[in-house]
């Protein structure tokens, strides 16, 4: 029995660990019958998807092929899986790899969704850097418009406020920043999420927990954190083709236009 306890507590710290910066705590609890039971606390806004790849020597789970678990907003001790051993009287372990995302990942992305530009109407911005840009996005699916610190940045789409950071205020021009990066995370209901990041110090116009609309003010940008100069970065994230990636998107910026993709090196005008 102490072998086990002391494999079920490398099992729960191997895996806070992992996940801690997701603030998803995992308990277990023995019962009557000798099996194991796994629970999770998510005290975010928003599901949290949880892949777990179980090692099991003489165990058994219930669900054989489920290996993603997604975890409902703001609960406590849910019932991620059951592990029971096969011949008790024997030895049994087990031993775990996870991995952690944003939102429900068995969910459906709305990939025709008609995104807004993250600005005001009538404003126009540069698009510095687009879609696998050559200087930071090589590989992904962001984009950076260039803006004087202080510009209001408005929500492309409604969801709920899972993250915000806004306590820095340091800068400069390499990787070696970006923990000093300020940002604004907001969940979406078909799973996806957007970040915008190097909002300036304290320019948060938003709380976790804030339920905002598309268009509403959640920030003032900055040039804060792995920043060349004053801009915003933007990039939506999701589950797709088995992946957890930034997504491509397109944005509605007039009702003649219809939906686009953002180019590098152009100004859009916000109309809608």
């Amino acid at each position: 029995m102490k072998s086990l306890k002391r494999i079920l507590f490398f099992f729960i710290v191997l895996v806070f660990n992992l996940i801690q910066a997701q603030k998803l705590q995992f308990q277990n609890e023995k019962n009557k019958d000798g099996s194991i039971s796994i629970y999770a606390d998510n005290i975010y806004k928003c599901p949290l998807s949880v892949e777990i790849d179980f090692s099991l020597k003489n165990m058994k789970r219930e669900e054989k092929n489920n290996h993603i678990f997604v975890i409902p907003p703001s609960s406590k001790k849910f019932l991620i899986t059951t592990l029971s051993p096969k011949k008790k009287g024997k030895k049994y372990s087990f031993s775990s790899k996870s991995k952690v995302w944003y939102g429900d990942v068995t969910q459906e992305i709305n990939t025709d969704y008609e995104y807004s530009l993250p600005y005001n109407i009538s404003e126009s911005y540069l698009v510095s850097q687009g879609y696998g840009g050559k200087k930071s996005h090589k590989n992904e699916f962001s984009l950076d418009f260039d803006m004087p610190v202080g510009t209001e940045i408005t929500a492309i789409r409604g969801g709920v406020v899972i993250e915000v950071v806004q306590k820095f205020n340091k800068t400069c021009p390499s990787k070696k920043c970006a923990k000093f990066n300020n940002y604004v995370i907001i969940s979406h209901n078909d799973g996806t999420i957007a970040k915008y990041l190097h909002i300036k110090k304290g320019g948060a116009r938003v709380k976790i927990g804030d339920e905002v609309k598309k268009g509403q003010l959640v920030a003032l940008s900055g040039n804060v954190g792995w920043s060349t100069g004053p801009h915003l970065h933007l990039e939506i994230n999701g589950f797709v083709k088995g992946a957890y990636q930034t997504i491509k998107t397109q944005f509605k910026i007039s009702k003649e236009k219809g939906n686009v993709y953002l180019e590098e090196d152009d100004n859009f005008v916000r109309e809608l």
